[in-house]
């Protein structure tokens, strides 16, 4: 393994976030394990996740090479979108395919992706026909009724479908960094089309009884992720606040084979 330069980045964070609720689990990833970032978009943890000396690819359905660095495109697949408009994208999903073989990975991953699939069914399948047996599976993502939406930095931003709800928030200041400096309605638009076209809720008992479908062991494991908050790990003991916490703050999907 390499030093790396920063390590209080919000990747490298992620990196260690990941790792060592693996760890907690009992399972320890070596140079050799291969690793899948699915929904890597422009790829920085994957980068990340080579320098430190792992066996890492990236796979999304947008086609972001032109962001990678050169040496590392290598590594990165897609479903073939050369789409420059990456705010909406029609997958046919009875076609849907990972193109990776059966069985190639030990660990997959993904952050912020599984509130914008739009078949959960066809995702979960298709994960766990590429993830090796045994092998382990982590999704974090914003649950429906987030108290601060993550996309749009609007409060319950999630929830609401609205044009007039966006456009109060809009006249408010509330941005997101890509936001920054633009006007009103341009901010309003942005937001009511990811609302729209990008997201797609489905509540974590659903999640589970399609998970298990696929997977001997399927749950929520937010208890692991806040690990170094005592009395939040302690609140999780409780079922109610359990699921509270799933369905507010964000959700952590384990998934083992």
């Amino acid at each position: 393994m390499i030093k790396i330069n920063n390590p209080n980045c919000a990747e490298t964070k992620s990196v260690w976030m990941f790792l060592r609720v693996l760890a907690i689990k009992g399972y320890f990833l070596t140079p050799e394990s291969k690793i899948l970032d699915f929904g890597c978009k422009k790829g920085e943890l994957v980068v990340l996740l080579r320098k430190m000396g792992f066996n890492a690819y990236g796979f999304d359905i947008h086609d972001f090479s032109e962001s990678i660095e050169p040496e590392y495109r290598k590594y990165f697949f897609t479903i073939g979108s050369l789409n420059k408009d990456k705010s909406r994208y029609s997958v046919d999903w009875n076609k849907y395919r990972l193109p990776f073989n059966d069985n190639e990975f030990d660990f997959i991953y993904s952050r912020s992706v599984f509130e914008h699939i739009g078949d959960h069914d066809k995702v979960l399948s298709e994960i766990n026909r590429v993830l090796k047996t045994p092998g382990v599976s982590i999704h974090k993502y914003q649950p429906r009724y987030a108290i601060m939406d993550t996309h749009s930095r609007v409060p319950f931003g999630g929830l609401f479908k609205n044009r007039y709800y966006f456009l109060f928030w809009a006249l408010c200041g509330l941005r997101n960094k890509r936001q920054a400096g633009k006007p009103v309605m341009e901010v309003v638009n942005i937001n009511l089309n990811t609302a729209i076209y990008n997201l797609n809720y489905v509540a974590p008992k659903n999640i589970l009884r399609m998970a298990k479908k696929y997977f001997p062991s399927a749950k929520f494991i937010p208890q692991h992720w806040n690990f170094d908050n005592p009395l939040l790990k302690y609140c999780l003991k409780s079922r109610s606040i359990h699921n509270l916490y799933n369905n507010i703050c964000k959700s952590i999907l384990l998934l083992e084979k």
